[in-house]
């Protein structure tokens, strides 16, 4: 996997070279604790949403630039999934990117091919990469200033190495949710490119953190850690 983080207050993003990208903003679908289905707005590319979730009116935990509608796990403790299909010249979805919001400890994102977990990022890793509050500029709602404690920020997921099936959103304690928005997937044909293109983002091959020195593990079902080297902004 690579892993990219876009500029403080970008809540958007794609990858370079892609073939297709589409975007999951939520604002069109019924709001409630059910089960849908999204062609990202008439792609090639759809995904079932199911499991414990909720689609929730914007507020200061969620929903990019303060309106419209935004996805969370419906209960601390609980976990929904996205699978995957695709049709037409599209063989597969090798990018998933959303914007990370308010974030709480215990939320993590499980990727999945052909059944088999392919890669993990904890509540940990996305705070590592995010940087702490009371520092970090990526810290509260970058459209309403509220909720200082908590970081924000679109994160996206390429997978070098094959497809995506299937995206797990967990929420592994019993307190807060995952509150996420704007999912966005793509395909990227081979040697087009792994960047995240979004003007003012930042690519990290091979996950490196934009954090200073340290590492940051990109959980993989092999039981190895893959180190993500630090790397200084600039």
């Amino acid at each position: 996997f690579s892993v990219h983080l876009s500029a403080p207050g970008v809540m958007n993003g794609a990858p370079d070279g892609a073939t297709l990208v589409a975007v999951e903003s939520f604002d069109r679908v019924l709001a409630g604790p059910a089960s849908f289905t999204s062609t990202f707005g008439g792609s090639a590319i759809s995904a079932t949403y199911n499991g414990a979730l909720q689609v929730r009116g914007a507020d200061q935990f969620g929903g990019v630039g303060n309106t419209g509608q935004y996805i969370a796990s419906a209960t601390p403790g609980s976990a929904f999934n996205l699978t995957f299909r695709t049709s037409g010249a599209v063989p597969g979805v090798n990018y998933f990117g959303f914007a990370l919001e308010a974030l709480d400890n215990g939320n993590s994102l499980t990727f999945y091919r052909n059944l088999h977990s392919i890669g993990q990022f904890t509540s940990s890793d996305f705070a590592a990469l995010l940087g702490p509050c009371g520092t970090s500029a990526y810290c509260g709602n970058p459209s309403t200033g509220q909720n200082r404690g908590e970081p924000y920020g679109f994160i996206g997921f390429t997978d070098q190495s094959g497809f995506i099936d299937q995206v797990q959103f967990n929420q592994a304690n019993n307190s807060g949710l995952f509150e996420s928005d704007n999912h966005t997937v793509a395909y990227v044909a081979p040697g087009r490119g792994y960047g995240q293109d979004t003007g003012a983002s930042r690519h990290y091959p091979a996950g490196r953190s934009p954090r200073g020195p340290g590492t940051i593990p990109f959980r993989t079902d092999r039981g190895n850690a893959q180190l993500l080297r630090a790397l200084e902004p600039g």
